[in-house]
Order: structure tokens, then C-alpha cells, then sequence
């Protein structure tokens, strides 16, 4: 999700997979009540969570695990893999296998901005593109 792209920081072709499968005990970016989905396509999430993502976006990486998806030696997205059940990243509507592609316009490749309150991420799932808009709220209703 929106969430793992910017730990990335602007990967080359040579990125190493990033993060781990198993979140750090405790960690807030973890809390799965602080976001929730609205439909298939659009999400929420709590402006404190969204405060400590960008806070210390790498965090995310603890969360998941990314691995560079090249075509003709440019990375043209990133696989997600290592979503758990019922973590934030599940609850943002992410599944194992999905390549992220571009975040607010941006592609993967470069950095993208996570300023504003809301986030639209394009990613790949089974080759079919879907578009995820998360949403930061002063409380989820």
C-alpha cells in the first residue's frame, strides 16, 4: 500500500527486497483499528497514524516485505508479500502477490509525496490494475 512505497525512497534497478514478514511487538503503524476499509477500492485510516507513517516511513518496512518487479532492467513496481490477516496492510485492502506501482502519480521508482489526506495508489493484482484511495480521517466512523 501507500505504506511501503516510501520506505522505498527512490529504488534503482538494484534495490534489494526491503522488509521483513514480521512486524516489531508494538508497533503502532501495526495497529489494524487504525484504518479500515469503506468499500473495495476506498480505505481510511486515523490522522495519528497517518502522523506516525510519516514520522518514520521505513517503520512500514517492518510490516511487509518488497521486492523490485523489473522490465528491461527498470524496476516498473514493487511485489508485495508477507501480508498477515488482519494487520493494517490486510485492512488497507493489500494482498500477498499485489505490485504497487505508483503512489499519488508517482512512480514506485521515485519518491513519493505523502503530504495531503489523501493517498491513491495503483497497483497491479492477478495483471487486472486497481486504484486505492486511502483516506486520513480525524476518526473512523
Amino acid at each position: 500500500m501507500l505504506l511501503v512505497v516510501i520506505a522505498l525512497g527512490g529504488c534503482g534497478s538494484s534495490a534489494p527486497a526491503v522488509g521483513t514478514s514480521a512486524p516489531a511487538a508494538g508497533s503502532s503503524l501495526d495497529d489494524a483499528s487504525a484504518g479500515r476499509a469503506i468499500s473495495d477500492s476506498d480505505f481510511a485510516v486515523t490522522r495519528e497514524w497517518a502522523a506516525a507513517f510519516r514520522a518514520d516511513p521505513n517503520a512500514v518496512a517492518r510490516l511487509l516485505r518488497l521486492e523490485p518487479v523489473e522490465q528491461e532492467a527498470r524496476v516498473v513496481g514493487m511485489r508485495v508479500f508477507g501480508v498477515r490477516a488482519g494487520s493494517i496492510v490486510d485492512v488497507l485492502g493489500f494482498r500477498n502477490g499485489d505490485v504497487l506501482e505508483s503512489v499519488n502519480g508517482a512512480p514506485v521508482a521515485e519518491t513519493p509525496s505523502f503530504e495531503g489526506d489523501t493517498f491513491v495508489v495503483v497497483l497491479r493484482r492477478e495483471g487486472v490494475e486497481r486504484t486505492h484511495t486511502v483516506h486520513v480521517v480525524d476518526r473512523l466512523d
